[in-house]
């Protein structure tokens, strides 16, 4: 029985998913981290929001843990590198809450824009202020966002519906993103800085402050920040000066680098002191809507993985390009196959692409390969670790791209230390191996191959076939290939369970035959 440990409140719109699949699902909120390490080593998989920091400890101690999910989008409460390490996926829920965050950040430019929660509490106390709270319209203003991903890219939509000008900073968009909108992409920070009216960052917690005290003097002279991404994006100390000072006529946020992790708890900020300056306590994702989708969306997540070991948003390995998807378990594999047939220990690690497969992202192609080639190696390796393994193991791993592919219309070719074998797809998702260094053949991958390298003479096959059958191993396919002028061959054969040792050494007596290889993949 899969068990999940949620050990922040979540939306049971969510946990019903999963109790409806027989999960044992644990609801363990507000725990301390030792508390957590004395019962992690129970659970398959955890649900975390931005209140329990799954740290080293937690994870080291997470002997059956195979998935944490964040029901939300920030993940910076997880130690990602050690969950890496461990080989735990790590996946959030990034669509989820889009519109909740994006609607937040609307509501608090306009908030801070007419001063709307400074007038609400004097009325609140009896108190009739209109000039002192003179506001300004937003119409024809310039709003920066710096980050185009769900969330920026809606509060842009939104925005421009009121009449602003956007303007875009996100070193990674491409132009046809924007193509069919008014707005504009720049190519600096520092140039997004000097234009905006507004600017709102909606991108992760980096190591250093995204705008600091030289990001905030390159603004506007009047200009007003608005926060609802991550705490520590922004450098409040920077942010305060250049508040009261004059230089920036008002900021609103929603996120802080040091929030409570419990209700109730006392807060306290020096810009929350400011006149010109409206806070909220973290809650662009709190609706109901969006935590009811989040909820849902991880345990979807959970299921597509544990169920049909689909990984989506993880956000320690790459997602799967839809047409390098399926060759996956090809690339798998490969790697398997080559790393059992090589002599001595991997040190260098080629995979070659040729064909259109050449302009797929062939990020998760890779892993597969690494994933396959260490299997021999450990027993934990996957899609998430496989890289850091090999980097401990000072394997060197190279790719190359060619959209020229001479005998099949897509070929993956690995080369571990000299050795190398290939393989194609075969009516979009057949797998086969089509050669092994110089000889060429054709072989569906099983569970179990005997490889056999032999003088190219007549009687070989026999004398293989009459051993198995001497041995009650059953053949289930067979592919025989050759070289031109070594008057070799290598024969490779599908059986039906692992070969013994004392087969392989049967085989190995036989006079025609220079090399017996097991492969289980």
């Amino acid at each position: 029985m899969i068990k999940v440990l949620v050990a922040d409140k979540t939306s049971e719109e969510g946990l019903k998913i999963l109790r409806d699949k027989n999960y044992q699902v644990d609801s363990k909120t507000g725990l301390p981290e030792d508390e957590l390490i004395a019962i992690i080593p129970e659970y398959d998989a955890m649900i975390v929001r931005s209140a329990t920091r799954v740290t080293a400890p937690i994870i080291e101690n997470a002997s059956k843990l195979k998935v944490v999910g964040r029901a939300g989008v920030g993940v910076d409460n997880i130690d990602i590198p050690a969950a890496t390490k461990k080989g735990i996926i790590v996946m959030n829920a990034p669509s989820g809450n889009t519109i909740s965050a994006a609607e937040h950040t609307v509501a608090m430019i306009t908030a801070v824009s007419r001063n709307i929660p400074q007038a609400y509490m004097a009325l609140k106390t009896k108190t009739w202020y209109k000039k002192q709270y003179m506001g300004s319209e937003i119409y024809g203003r310039t709003l920066g966002v710096i980050g185009f991903g769900k969330i920026g890219g809606h509060v842009a939509k939104v925005m421009s519906g009121f009449g602003m000008k956007v303007v875009i900073y996100d070193p990674f968009l491409s132009a046809d993103a924007v193509k069919n909108t008014d707005f504009t992409i720049v190519d600096s920070l520092e140039e997004l800085l000097k234009q905006a009216d507004y600017v709102t960052p909606h991108i992760p917690k980096q190591k250093e402050y995204v705008i600091g005290a030289k990001e905030i003097a390159m603004m506007k002279a009047g200009a007003y920040l608005i926060n609802v991404a991550r705490g520590g994006v922004v450098d409040e100390a920077a942010l305060y000066e250049a508040l009261k000072s004059g230089k920036l006529k008002g900021a609103a946020l929603d996120v802080f680098e040091n929030e409570p992790k419990k209700e109730g708890t006392p807060f306290d900020t020096p810009l929350a002191e400011l006149d010109n300056v409206i806070v909220t306590p973290h809650l662009g994702a709190s609706t109901v809507d969006a935590q009811e989708k989040v909820a849902v969306d991880i345990a979807n997540q959970f299921v597509d993985y544990f169920e049909n070991n689909l990984i989506k948003n993880a956000v320690n390995i790459p997602t799967p390009d839809p047409n390098s998807g399926p060759f996956l378990p090809l690339a798998e594999q490969l790697g398997s196959f080559a790393s059992q047939i090589c002599e001595g220990n991997v040190n260098k690690v080629d995979i070659n692409y040729y064909g259109p497969i050449a302009n797929f992202d062939t990020k998760i192609l890779k892993l597969a390969t690494l994933k396959g080639m260490l299997s021999r190696y450990a027993e934990s390796v996957n899609y998430v670790n496989a890289s850091l393994m090999t980097e401990e193991r000072n394997i060197t791993v190279t790719e190359s791209k060619s959209e020229k592919a001479e005998n099949f219309v897509n070929l993956i070719n690995v080369q571990i230390d000299g050795t190398q074998i290939s393989g194609t797809l075969f009516d979009g998702n057949k797998a086969r191996i089509v050669a092994i260094n110089d000889f060429e053949l054709d072989i569906s991958p099983a569970h179990h191959h005997v490889m056999v390298e032999h003088d190219d003479v007549p009687g070989v096959v026999g004398k293989v076939g009459s051993i198995m059958g001497d041995n009650k191993i059953n053949i289930e396919g067979m592919s025989v290939g050759k070289t031109g002028t070594a008057k070799s061959a290598m024969m490779v054969l599908s059986i039906d369970k692992a070969l013994p040792a004392n087969v392989a050494a049967e085989m190995t007596n036989v006079a025609e035959i220079r090399k017996v290889k097991s492969i289980s993949l």
